[in-house]
């Protein structure tokens, strides 16, 4: 039996995919939140616009978006939705406009949710985070923000600060997390970060059966979706994990990273050509990327008996300049490693390169 084909190098991690955004997605208004007085039109009007959002349909999210504020101008989902679509497009100035005129209309602790998310410092998020807390304690919006601040200030630090103060600042954060989600288990948010705070933690177990109840209130969460897949891979639990990729690219059949998660899960169940299938769709929406070439070259010399396949693929991946930027130095050296292996003169005659 061939080796074993290393899922870290192919898939990237749980706390990554969870870091990078689990259920920001419209402030975490999942689909069984009420909203717009109960309209079903409405509802279903907004939900198109979050599927949208989430497939990159930007200008059509924002087209539906801004309809639905002109008629429910009080409904604060909308320009926190906007304000995703618009950072979504690298329209940050904009978002921030838009945060200021939200502002003007009223000073309230959404609108002044709203302007800290799209801060120009953490200094500014943080005093704009506190007015919005006195205008209300209970505010999730805030109460979360500021969790989220004092998290990235411990891990930010680094030597700047005492190991002791940077403990202090990860413990008022997760104690923070876990206050909001036990004040207000609907903020769908807090649930994404207490799943992080679980996986940083080591409590992988802990971190699927919190992403699983949030993916049970909102299902279209990609960044959770894709969070729990690789959770599952690294539990052992490739099938499970296959399903959950499987799922998210029923929504998202361009999503890369779970292109590259699902190759890993067919892999760990030594399906080889369906590994093969996944990695060649994540190569053909950029058939530059040093992972994916990375991926194949190890596919192709570990499980398919293609040296030929896996050094063409290895090579391409080392002469990337993208290399040192998207590959860690250890799966940069162990590219090398197996080129070097293949390269290496053999007195047996080379073996032919398979029929595909």
């Amino acid at each position: 039996m061939a080796p074993p084909l290393r899922r870290g190098l192919i898939a990237a991690s749980a706390a990554a995919a969870l870091a990078a955004g689990g259920c920001r997605l419209l402030g975490g208004e999942g689909p069984r939140v009420p909203l717009f007085g109960a309209d079903p039109d409405r509802r279903a009007v907004f939900d198109r616009a979050r599927a949208s959002l989430a497939e990159g349909r930007i200008e059509e999210a924002l087209l539906d978006l801004r309809r639905l504020r002109v008629e429910f101008p009080g409904e604060a989902a909308v320009p926190r939705a906007i304000q995703e679509a618009l950072v979504a497009a690298g329209e940050v100035e904009e978002a921030r406009a838009e945060a200021r005129a939200e502002l003007e209309r009223e000073r309230s602790p959404s609108a002044l949710v709203l302007a800290a998310r799209v801060a120009l410092s953490s200094e500014e998020a943080e005093s704009t985070l506190a007015e919005a807390l006195a205008l209300d304690r209970r505010d999730a919006g805030a109460r979360h923000g500021l969790a989220r601040l004092r998290l990235a200030r411990a891990r930010e630090a680094g030597t700047s600060l005492p190991d002791e103060k940077r403990h202090e600042l990860e413990e008022e954060g997760r104690r923070a997390i876990e206050a909001l989600v036990r004040d207000d288990p609907g903020y769908l948010p807090a649930r994404a970060d207490r799943a992080a705070l679980f996986v940083r933690a080591g409590d992988r177990g802990a971190a699927i059966r919190e992403l699983q109840a949030l993916l049970d209130s909102d299902p279209g969460d990609a960044a959770s979706r894709l969070a729990l897949g690789l959770l599952d891979l690294e539990e052992d639990r490739a099938p499970e994990a296959g399903r959950e990729f499987d799922r998210l690219l029923a929504a998202r059949p361009f999503d890369a990273e779970a292109l590259f998660g699902l190759a890993a899960a067919e892999a760990a169940q030594e399906r080889a050509r369906e590994a093969l299938a996944a990695i060649e769709r994540a190569l053909a929406l950029d058939p530059g990327d040093p992972r994916g070439l990375l991926s194949l070259g190890i596919l192709r010399r570990q499980r398919l008996g293609d040296p030929e396949g896996a050094a063409e693929a290895l090579r391409a991946c080392l002469a990337s300049p993208r290399a040192a930027l998207t590959l860690s130095i250890f799966e940069r050296l162990r590219a090398r490693l197996l080129l070097e292996k293949i390269e290496a003169p053999t007195t047996s005659a080379p073996a032919s390169r398979p029929q595909e």
